[in-house]
């Protein structure tokens, strides 16, 4: 069984897929509706790739997107381009994609990474001048994950961080390219679990200097790190545990140098994975991470002092929206959406403020997307 920390790992990965076979299976709609709440450490009792969909071979993957078939209109005006991990039974990959639904490209190639049931690559993450930051297990063993970096039109990733006392996810830079923030686990030799859980991380690009900015309470997991526009504040997510339909988390922010933590969200609301709007004012994540089998998944705002909660989406039965990011222009979200009822799991797009979801990319059987981030042209190009 995984320590908290590789579940950590996988959760978002297996969220995605879960959902996929859910829907492939034409699994019943829950009947009850429990209090929504944060990341569990504990994953296991959360759905895992069904046997079926493992041996889907990664070469039958499609090497194109089905393209923004329901509002063509709408994402024609769209700018940037997103990267996105891409799913192939228990291997991935990366790809990236124009944000009007064309050009797609694989920049990472799904492999399949010592049979890992967390899949090897994930968390793709823009930088300033148009690389991507990625967390892996490429370079180690099993539980080994670190930070890389690729260029955004593909090649060989290089390793940035490979610390001997732990492991580091979750990677981002800060807007300046100075500094990388992480989420990491500390090698605990001897004790049941062979790592626990430390918190967010700051060190310079390069993976040196490396210093810790928050504490995860004890059974906790700190994670999905995001820097402000300005560098000066990190939001977060943190998972207090619990088993689905009863986990709880919540979005916070910090200083980069630890002080100022304040809470945004209720742990009831089981949120995770926050995104800085680019003025700074606002933070977008997605509600029921742990308990989205028992409750949907759903993208919301909250201003960054916390007031002005809001729900974006409205998904119910097994429908699911979750991963939000920003648009360049902070005026659309792109997003993981399973439609209630739905076969896919599909990369989708629709404005903050109201609009029908239009998909950029659908998703297949053999390629299931994960962890949207939207890049702006003028970084990429």
């Amino acid at each position: 069984m995984f320590n908290v920390s590789a579940n950590a790992l996988r959760r978002q990965s297996c969220a995605a897929i879960a959902i996929v076979i859910a829907a492939c299976t034409a699994a019943p709609a829950p009947t009850s509706t429990p209090v929504p709440t944060t990341p569990s450490p504990s994953v296991a009792t959360a759905p895992t790739p069904s046997p079926s969909l493992e041996t889907e071979p990664p070469t039958a993957a499609p090497r194109s997107p089905s393209g923004a078939t329901d509002c063509d209109d709408e994402v024609a005006r769209l700018d940037g381009r997103l990267a996105f991990q891409t799913i192939a039974g228990r291997a991935a990959g990366i790809a990236t994609l124009n944000a009007d639904g064309t050009d797609f490209q694989q920049v990472v190639e799904p492999g399949d990474q010592r049979d890992q049931p967390h899949f090897g690559t994930e968390t793709p993450r823009w930088t300033a001048d148009g690389r991507l930051i990625f967390s892996s297990n490429r370079a180690g063993g099993m539980d080994d994950w670190h930070i890389f970096v690729v260029d955004g039109e593909g090649g060989d990733p290089a390793q940035l961080t490979g610390s001997p006392d732990g492991i580091e996810y979750h990677g981002v830079m800060s807007p300046d390219g100075r500094s990388l923030v992480y989420a990491k686990a500390i090698a605990s030799p001897g004790e049941p679990d062979p790592f626990r859980e430390a918190g967010i991380f700051i060190s310079d690009a390069d993976g040196d200097n490396e210093r810790q900015v928050t504490t995860a309470p004890e059974g906790a997991v700190d994670e999905h790190p995001d820097v402000s526009p300005d560098g000066t504040r990190i939001a977060f997510s943190r998972g207090l545990g619990g088993s689905p339909g009863n986990a709880r988390g919540s979005i916070y922010v910090v200083n980069v140098d630890g002080t100022g933590l304040q809470q945004l969200t209720d742990p009831e609301l089981d949120a995770i994975r926050p995104r800085w709007s680019s003025d700074g004012s606002l933070i977008v994540f997605s509600s029921n991470d742990d308990n989205f089998a028992v409750e949907s998944a759903n993208v919301w705002l909250v201003a960054s002092d916390g007031t002005g909660l809001r729900q974006v989406t409205h998904e119910s039965a097994d429908g699911q929206a979750y991963f939000p990011d920003w648009s360049p222009d902070d005026q659309h979200l792109a997003f993981l959406h399973h439609v209630a009822g739905g076969s896919t799991l599909d990369v989708d797009v629709r404005s903050v403020d109201s609009g029908t979801p239009c998909t950029l990319w659908r998703g297949t059987s053999a390629l299931a997307p994960g962890d949207p981030d939207w890049g702006a042209s003028e970084a990429i190009r």
